[in-house]
């Protein structure tokens, strides 16, 4: 169904697909439950972070934890990032000005 798409449609397609993802990541960390799991998200990197600076760790220990720490950062960049309200704008922009080029 794709291929008989134009590249204008594809184009249209794909800024609609990201501007849901950022409604619903808006939608989430404006919420009580997001604003919980944001701050619990936070808590988890300080307390990983905490373990690293107080005690000392085997190579295989540091690489671990160092490697839960950014998957939590980024985790909580993309939901803000998304749900951040110039790149909404952004987006719908791009939208207007897709749907009105003929």
């Amino acid at each position: 169904m794709d291929e008989q798409l134009t590249e204008r449609q594809r184009a249209i397609r794909s800024i609609e697909k990201q501007l849901t993802k950022a409604a619903k990541s808006k939608h989430f960390v404006e919420s009580d439950e997001g604003q919980y799991v944001l701050a619990y998200i936070t808590e988890l990197v300080s307390g990983f972070t905490n373990q690293l600076i107080n005690t000392r760790k085997e190579h295989e220990e540091y690489v671990e934890i160092r490697a839960k720490i950014d998957v939590l950062r980024k985790l909580k960049q993309v939901l803000e990032v998304q749900a951040n309200e110039q790149a909404i704008a952004q987006l719908n922009d791009q939208l207007d000005l897709a749907q009105s080029e003929e």
